[in-house]
């Protein structure tokens, strides 16, 4: 079985990364490779079988590596220095500031985005893309100027945020916020 999860380490390392560009972004697959030779090492953690000959130790090296590396993959966006834009302008179109939208039926949201690229795709790597918020939670990570959301009966804020390929915010961080109202 340590066989079978060094050969896993193997041909995750040898997979192309660009396979996987969107989920790593322009860092080449570091942190993908990062997460999948973790999950690798976990699982052979888990299926080397103790016995009498082979140290108790072996298991637990792997899993001291697997869960290290799982949280490095994580890190290693947020290891260099934030990207910094100074030009780049987010403004919420509609609904507007103090809008009135219907709860529990889809709200459009328009975007405009000035002086930056917008990627056009999961896998592109010219530009970023939005992040959009309600009440502070993630819902969506669209690829273009408009999205589509449902919102609870209530007050609510609304925030959109470019970021680059990564999903990392720029500093100072590329963002508006509007309050509406779903009744």
């Amino acid at each position: 079985m340590l066989r079978a999860g060094l050969l896993a380490v193997l041909i995750v390392v040898a997979f192309p990364a660009t396979a996987y560009a969107h989920v790593v972004g322009p860092s080449g697959g570091v942190e993908l490779e990062l997460l999948l030779i973790a999950v690798a090492l976990l699982v052979a953690a888990f299926l080397i079988k103790r016995t009498d000959e082979q140290p108790s130790r072996v298991p637990v090296v792997l899993l001291v590596l697997g869960v290290g590396l799982g949280i490095g993959s994580v890190a290693w966006p947020r290891l260099g220095q934030p990207p910094s834009t100074t030009s780049a302008v987010v403004t919420i179109v509609s609904p507007t500031d103090g809008a009135t939208v219907p709860a529990g039926r889809p709200v459009d949201v328009t975007v405009e985005l000035a002086n930056a690229p917008l990627a056009r795709s999961a896998t592109s790597q010219a530009g970023g893309h939005l992040h959009l918020y309600v009440d502070g939670q993630l819902q969506q990570m669209p690829y273009s100027l408009t999205a589509e959301i449902e919102l609870e009966p209530g007050s609510h804020e609304l925030t959109v945020e470019y970021v680059d390929a990564q999903h990392v915010s720029f500093d100072p961080p590329v963002q508006t916020t509007v309050s509406v109202t779903a009744e």
